[in-house]
């Protein structure tokens, strides 16, 4: 698989500037692609310094993102490379994949090689989660010209929070951003008209409720004075976790919980239902062991789901993750802060953020992991939901959630630089209910519009630049109708809806099928959240069921003639209109 075009833009960067600086500083959006390029980068240096006999050496924050870097690293030429400590002794290797924590003895072993280092700072602001980290490789690795030849500093968090790194190692300007070399941002990725881009764009679904909380004093066990926190009224400085510190026992006290809960399992059954979309899956991000099972006992109970869970103290978790990622069966998984930066499970497109953390690094951390388009077998695009994350409608979550959506909008100019807050410290208080108030949704900065939709349906009927041909759906049109209309660019020929209604009497069968097919996910739709509580699967069961079509004979829509779509649609309405009487 070749360079994407921003890949191929940071490339040409690097290489323009391998003769004048040491350290080359790439800051690239989540899920952009960034292992790919660092691997390229890597291997270009390997080259370049061939005379020398380099060693490559990358350092991650996470033990499973080492395997993926391995991978990358033999796709460019780097074959003989570890991702075990255990046998990074061996002088022949042209490279070593280890951790932050033990990078430090990885620079110690080597040094008695007097190879040249090659060094990748993956993901490099952990860094500022352990100062010692930082420090051992400012002081004994970065300004050791004498071991070290070339690093490659890659990031998708720009800014820092709590502190900033030692100078030798990045520099920041007056607002607390990174001094890069290149930047690709989320903006950037999910508006590229690149056929081959890596994102999918987002919409955020925020909840709103009320948490009453019992005061208890720390050394009597006494009550105190109780509070209330409500989402509509919080600050930033307000805490998260009375929304999200539910257990086993008290998660049915948790109402808006449960209908974050609720909706997003609604809209991974509505993207399952469709046709080409079965494969895609859920994940809900927890922050105890307690929190976890009780959500994954709740999809069992409530919603008849089954769901993986994964925690950091299981051995296997790493396994779990990687069958999830290939078992399309499977819907969802539960994970304790476990499927991290660099871990790749494209299929996720639906997220229910149910964490106590509200830094930036973590925010965009866990929601990163929805954003990547997925792919096939055989490495070409599948159809593509949009990413759907479903979060607590706190102040400082709603700040970021907007910023990413302003992002989007303003693609091709400069992101807006804004440090992030450190968390307040809780003490002392117990969550005793929560009532649901309501969801707000973010969809790239609005809700979409009727102009949007009729453009994006234009792109589509006329099969604009052969969108239908090169296997692009429906979303995808959304996504090209709303760019071309925030920037004032539409295409020749589009006309207003009037004109457009009268010339659907020449369209095509396939483009009458099309439309019915369409009309009937959404009649099902409403079926199901009208009647059977959101369950999609028993809504199409009842229509299949009715319509004398079994285990033998499946539903397929595509494969039924528009007559017998229509016959569905009718059937539905007619379902519906029963249940209203």
């Amino acid at each position: 698989m070749g360079m994407l075009r921003w890949q191929k833009d940071a490339f040409e960067s690097y290489k323009n500037l391998y003769d004048r600086k040491s350290i080359f500083v790439q800051i690239a959006g989540t899920a952009s692609g960034k292992t790919a390029l660092g691997s390229s980068m890597a291997a270009y240096a390997f080259m370049r310094e061939a005379e020398r006999d380099p060693l490559i050496i990358v350092a991650v924050p996470f033990r499973g993102i080492k395997k993926g870097w391995q991978r990358w690293l033999k796709s460019v030429g780097i074959s003989r490379t570890t991702t075990d400590n255990n046998s990074a002794a061996d002088s022949s290797l042209q490279g070593i994949i280890c951790t932050y924590a033990s990078l430090g003895e990885m620079v110690k072993m080597v040094k008695i090689w007097d190879r040249p280092v090659i060094l990748v700072l993956d993901e490099f602001h952990h860094l500022e989660e352990n100062g010692k980290w930082a420090s051992a490789i400012a002081d004994e690795v970065v300004s050791d010209s004498s071991l070290i030849t070339r690093a490659i500093l890659l990031s998708g968090t720009p800014w820092h929070e709590t502190g900033s790194l030692p100078g030798s190692i990045v520099e920041y300007d007056d607002n607390d951003f990174v001094i890069y070399d290149h930047m690709y941002s989320y903006g950037d990725a999910v508006n590229e008209d690149d056929p081959e881009r890596n994102v999918v764009p987002v919409e955020f679904h925020l909840i709103d409720g009320v948490a009453y909380q019992k005061g208890i004093d720390a050394e009597t066990g006494d009550e105190i004075a109780p509070r209330t926190f409500d989402t509509k009224s919080m600050s930033k400085d307000d805490p998260l976790t009375p929304f999200v510190d539910f257990g086993a026992s008290s998660i049915y006290q948790y109402d808006a919980a449960t209908a974050l809960i609720d909706r997003a399992v609604q809209r991974l059954d509505m993207i399952r239902s469709a046709d080409g979309t079965e494969y895609v899956a859920g994940m809900f991000i927890a922050m105890a062991t307690g929190q976890a099972e009780a959500i994954k006992r709740y999809l069992e109970n409530v919603h008849g789901k089954e769901a993986v869970l994964v925690t950091s103290d299981d051995p296997k978790a790493h396994e779990a993750i990687e069958s999830f990622s290939n078992n399309h069966d499977q819907e969802w998984i539960v994970s304790i802060n476990m499927i991290a930066e660099g871990v790749d499970v494209p299929r996720i497109k639906v997220q229910g953020d149910l964490t106590n953390k509200k830094t930036l690094l973590h925010i965009i951390q866990r929601w990163g992991r929805t954003l990547r388009r997925v792919r096939k077998p055989d490495n070409s695009f599948a159809i593509n939901s949009s990413a759907y994350i479903y979060a607590i409608n706190h102040p400082f979550i709603r700040e970021q959630a907007q910023r990413i959506e302003e992002e989007v909008r303003q693609a091709k100019k400069k992101k807006t630089n804004e440090p992030g807050e450190p968390p307040p410290a809780t003490v002392s208080y117990v969550t005793e209910r929560q009532e649901f108030s309501g969801e707000d949704t973010i969809a790239h900065g609005e809700e979409i519009e009727a102009r949007v939709a009729d453009l994006a349906q234009w792109l589509w009927n006329v099969n604009y630049r052969g969108i239908r041909k090169s296997r692009r759906g429906h979303t995808d049109c959304v996504f090209l109708a709303r760019n071309y209309i925030a920037d004032n660019n539409i295409p020749k020929g589009y006309t207003e809806p009037k004109r457009e209604e009268a010339s659907r009497n020449e369209r095509s069968y396939d483009d009458e099928k099309s439309d019915a097919i369409e009309e009937l996910s959404r009649v099902t739709a409403s079926l199901a959240f009208n009647v059977f509580d959101g369950d999609f699967k028993r809504a199409n069961f009842e229509l299949s069921n009715r319509m004398g079509f079994g285990k033998r004979k499946k539903w397929v829509a595509r494969k039924q003639p528009i007559e017998v779509i229509h016959q569905r649609i009718e059937l539905a309405k007619w379902l519906m209109s029963q249940w209203a009487a």
